[in-house]
This record gives C-alpha cells, sequence and structure tokens, in this order.
C-alpha cells in the first residue's frame, strides 16, 4: 500500500550523479580492490565461477525486486545508502560491476584484468568526484571554471574526464611498476595511456543514468560499470599485441597487503 512506497522513498538515497555521494565511492573502490586481490590469489576460472555466480544471484534479486514492490523495499533498505534515486526501479550499478569484472577477468591478461578492474574501482569515482568538486568549489564567471566544467557527451565535464585519464594513467604505472615488467619506452607508455584513453571515451559515450531497454519488468542497460573494466583492458590488450606480445609479469598477491 501506500506506507509501503513511504518507506522505500525514506530508505532510499535521493543522490544523482550530480552529487557527490561518497558513500557509493567508497563501496565502488573497496569492491574493486577486493575483486582486484581476488583475481591474484585464485585461478581464472575459480573467480569466475565465484564471482559469476554471485553476480548471477544479485541479477535474480534484481529482477525480483522490479517485480515486487516489497522486495524492491527491503533491498533499497538495505543497499540504499549506495543506490542512485535512479536505480530504485532500473537495475543498480551493481550487477554490471560483477559482470564487467568477471568478464575482464575471462578475457585478459591478469595484470591487463587488475588494471581495467581498478581504473572502474578508481578512476570512475575519480572522475566523478572532479567533475562534482569543480561544479562546486571553483569560482562561478572565471575562465578557469569555465574551461574545466564546459560540458562535453551527456553532460559530462572536462575536468571529470581528465580527472579519469590522469588517474587510470597513474593507477596503470602503478600496477605494471608493482609487476615488475621490464618494458620498452614505447610500449610502457603505449600501456600506461591506452586503457586511460579508452575509459575515458567509455565515460563521455555512456551517459549517466544509463540507456534502458524500454522494459519496466527488464530495464536492462548499456552501464559504464560493465564497459569500464572490459574497454579499459582492451585498450592495453591492444596496445600489447601491437607492440609484440612481450612477456607481461603477473602482479603479485602481497602488493596488496602490505
Amino acid at each position: 500500500g501506500g506506507g509501503g512506497g513511504e518507506e522505500e522513498e525514506a530508505v532510499v538515497s535521493k543522490n544523482t550523479r550530480n552529487d557527490m555521494h561518497i558513500e557509493r565511492k567508497v563501496f565502488h573502490v573497496l569492491g574493486g580492490f577486493f575483486f582486484a586481490a581476488a583475481r591474484l590469489h585464485c585461478s581464472r576460472i575459480f573467480f569466475a565461477q565465484t564471482i559469476g555466480a554471485l553476480g548471477l544471484a544479485v541479477f535474480l534479486v534484481e529482477l525480483g525486486r522490479l517485480r515486487s514492490k516489497r522486495l524492491n523495499v527491503i533491498v533499497c533498505k538495505v543497499l540504499g545508502l549506495v543506490m542512485r534515486a535512479h536505480e530504485r526501479q532500473q537495475f543498480s550499478g551493481m550487477s554490471y560491476y560483477l559482470l564487467g569484472v568477471t568478464s575482464t577477468v575471462l578475457l585478459f591478461h591478469p595484470t591487463i584484468a587488475v588494471i581495467g578492474i581498478l581504473a572502474l574501482a578508481i578512476g570512475d569515482p575519480a572522475a566523478s568526484f572532479v567533475g562534482v568538486a569543480t561544479r562546486k568549489f571553483l569560482p562561478d564567471g572565471g575562465l578557469a571554471a569555465r574551461v574545466v566544467t564546459m560540458r562535453l557527451l551527456h553532460g559530462k565535464s572536462l575536468a571529470g574526464t581528465l580527472g579519469f585519464f590522469l588517474c587510470t594513467s597513474a593507477l596503470s604505472y602503478f600496477v605494471l611498476a608493482a609487476a615488475g615488467a621490464t618494458l620498452t619506452a614505447p610500449l610502457a607508455l603505449a600501456l600506461i595511456l591506452a586503457p586511460a584513453l579508452m575509459g575515458a571515451i567509455v565515460e563521455l559515450v555512456v551517459p549517466s543514468p544509463n540507456l534502458v531497454l524500454p522494459f519496466k519488468s527488464f530495464p536492462l542497460g548499456l552501464d559504464d560499470n560493465f564497459m569500464l573494466p572490459v574497454m579499459s583492458s582492451l585498450g592495453a590488450h591492444i596496445a600489447w599485441k601491437l607492440l609484440g606480445s612481450p612477456l607481461l609479469p603477473v602482479l603479485r598477491p602481497f602488493v596488496y597487503w602490505g
């Protein structure tokens, strides 16, 4: 009845992509570090089976809550702090996130997969943080404010796109250095910049909220939580293959634990 609707409104975050939404960013980052570390501690197949099963379970719960108002209220009560307002009536980013990291692990070299997962886990929230922060805190009217808050595609800002590119480039450098990769300068540069460039394009091209199928009970869409890790890793993979596929060490698990 009406009481259930009021309860749902009360427990779900009202945040949109134009808000800082720190809880969602922390959840995003911690999840990415967990999955990146998990990839280094288990085989490709075990990861795919385990995280794939988790993703399927999450997907089925999502499908159920879109058909059941009562279940939707329960799910929103549990995950309300990390959900955006539009996700009450759509699949949340969690299903796409799990599908994205599972696909990335299945498709790519472990070190390249870690770059893609961290691009999603850290680069994506960094883009949002920089975009929102520059809008909120730069003085209005100044040339710097007009340039960095300039809207590109789908309302995305130049500042956010640059934030993603620089953050992901730094992450790629860190991962390659931590893995002990001894690469030629062209390959190192390509492996650092290619995932950042490919991911930045995804950040711009994929709208948020995402485009969804016009079915209320099955509003599946094109989501950057899936596209970012896959396409960022694809960028690194293409650069690696084009420059001769040299030996690329696997990042050691202890990097994550000190």
